[in-house]
């Protein structure tokens, strides 16, 4: 499921879609192009919650922690190589390193047993 908002108006007037739109598209547009750039993991067993943390490893930058729920996790992020970790009790972590390239399809995919 994604629902996307493109500016503070929830309800624009039907008689100003057309502007609407058209000030919205580029940026529309170059989001959706985004959506297969990221990292994600499922695991086999069912109904799993913890957090995941990725570190971008050419400059050390940390994005997140994310919780995640029902046993995955799907999270945009630009393209480079990075470090997973998931946790998911105090004593069950997984890593492993993925590379995120621009426009990849299918996205970088992790099955965790």
């Amino acid at each position: 499921q994604l629902t996307v908002e493109v500016s503070l108006l929830e309800w624009p007037p039907y008689e100003s879609m057309n502007d609407f739109y058209a000030n919205n598209q580029a940026s529309m547009l170059q989001f959706l192009s985004r959506l297969s750039q990221g990292i994600g993991f499922s695991f086999s067993r069912a109904e799993i919650s913890g957090n995941a943390v990725f570190k971008r490893l050419s400059d050390g930058k940390v994005f997140g922690p994310f919780k995640f729920f029902r046993s995955q996790l799907y999270q945009v992020v630009e393209p480079g190589l990075y470090e997973a970790t998931v946790e998911i009790a105090q004593s069950e972590h997984y890593g492993w390193k993925v590379e995120v390239l621009a426009n990849q399809a299918p996205p970088a995919w992790h099955l965790i047993p």
